[in-house]
């Protein structure tokens, strides 16, 4: 019998946790231990394993975002034209929809491929332990965070989508209510300016007929005057000829 490693040691731990049914995890641990013989060598075979499927899976993600660096880079220096004006943040391969959606699609391949390959050279009558023998796990649990990332991203786009949709009516319903505001100030405005207009027709007419009675009162003045020439005459003589005088000036 091995020494018991640190994965069983941590379960045989988290089965002494209140709320886990102590003696069926405490019998399979056991029995992982004694019958399977799952010690220390067994766990860093394991691991050993492990990393060694991390190493293409890993390869792979720095070949997709070394790629999306350097086209991301180029098109940076194609629209600053001097290097030293360069964003570098939109160059970073990280925390951006486009990234994540090159790895889902790059994990992916992989994955399919991985699997294709698995169950290929699984097939004979040990084909399911053969074919977990060549799946790649590291592989997989990265697809399913890259796929997870890329749909939480989605979701969260759409939502950010729908948001920017509810601000944009809200702000098309504020702007119709300004013009319906405007034109109703509008109507007003007009109806204030008929309003003057027509008192100032009034006024024109009025001022028209007292015009025209001063007019006429100017006429008969002018007449009643040559009735009173031959009294100036007799009563002043000179006054005429002063007037006259005046009006030559």
């Amino acid at each position: 019998m091995g020494i018991p490693g640190p994965i069983l040691s941590l379960a045989k731990e988290i089965s002494a946790i209140s709320g886990f049914n102590p003696n069926e995890l405490t019998k399979k641990i056991k029995n992982a231990f004694i019958t399977e013989k799952f010690d220390l060598r067994s766990e860093l075979a394991v691991a050993h394993e492990l990393g060694r499927q991390a190493i293409p899976v890993i390869l792979n993600e720095v070949i997709v975002r070394t790629f999306y660096f350097i086209r991301r880079l180029v098109l940076e220096i194609k629209e600053k034209k001097n290097i030293e004006t360069i964003d570098w943040s939109k160059t970073i391969p990280r925390q951006n929809r486009t990234i994540v959606r090159m790895l889902t699609i790059a994990t992916g391949t992989f994955t399919l491929i991985d699997l294709t390959d698995a169950t290929i050279r699984g097939i004979n009558p040990l084909f399911p332990a053969e074919f977990l023998l060549y799946v790649n796990f590291i592989g997989v649990g990265r697809f399913a965070v890259a796929l997870g990332a890329d749909v939480s991203m989605g979701l969260r786009r759409s939502r950010l989508s729908r948001e920017r949709m509810a601000i944009y009516a809200e702000q098309l319903h504020l702007m119709n209510a300004k013009i319906f505001y405007c034109q109703a100030d509008v109507w007003i405005a007009a109806e204030t300016t008929e309003k003057t207009i027509q008192d100032a027709l009034k006024i024109m007419e009025r001022t028209s007929i007292i015009f025209q009675k001063s007019i006429q009162e100017t006429s008969e003045n002018l007449k009643k005057i040559g009735k009173y020439i031959p009294d100036i005459s007799q009563m002043n003589p000179n006054l005429i000829e002063e007037m006259s005088n005046i009006l030559e000036e």
